[in-house]
């Protein structure tokens, strides 16, 4: 990496290009191959590794690096269809809770939920809450509930009294 550093913005892109076909050669870690095809501006490519290498860094509970991996999939990938952005932003919120960054984590639920449809979109609106509410951020986390419950055609109490006249 330094001697490519080093280079020209083209040579650097092929020398990044050929170290990634060498590893793939050798079926080399995803997170090398990741980053040598970024290097070599393959992005679409890139991004695949990058996922794989978020499945290999969540498996060995290395949470942190698991969210970069699969932030870096989700940003390098333009072409990314709806149903595979909300993938990977769940893949990323669930790294992200797991390595304690709940609050950061409803934020990725939340945008997931606007990617997906039907159930799935509900139950990730429902994550988000949760993480939400968990990370300490109670005032987004019930205008959120909110508009969850009434999206289920159900309301939340305005009050206390009001909680405890419906639980009778």
């Amino acid at each position: 990496d330094t001697l490519l550093a080093s280079l020209g913005e083209e040579q650097s892109r092929d020398g990044h290009g050929r170290l990634a076909r060498a590893h793939q050669k050798r079926s080399s870690d995803p997170a090398i191959l990741s980053h040598h095809f970024h290097g070599a501006g393959e992005m679409p490519t890139a991004a695949s590794y990058a996922e794989l290498a978020g499945l290999q860094a969540d498996a060995a509970q290395a949470f942190a690096r698991a969210a970069e991996f699969y932030r870096s999939a989700r940003v390098w990938d333009d072409r990314v269809d709806p149903q595979r952005l909300s993938k990977l932003l769940q893949l990323e919120g669930g790294a992200l809770a797991n390595a304690g960054a709940l609050a950061s984590a409803g934020e990725r639920y939340l945008l997931a939920s606007s990617h997906a449809a039907g159930l799935d979109a509900l139950e990730l609106r429902r994550r988000a809450v949760e993480s939400l509410l968990a990370g300490g951020r109670v005032d987004e986390a019930l205008q959120e509930l909110r508009s969850l419950l009434e999206a289920l055609g159900l309301t939340y109490p305005r009050t206390e009294s009001a909680a405890l006249l419906r639980a009778v």
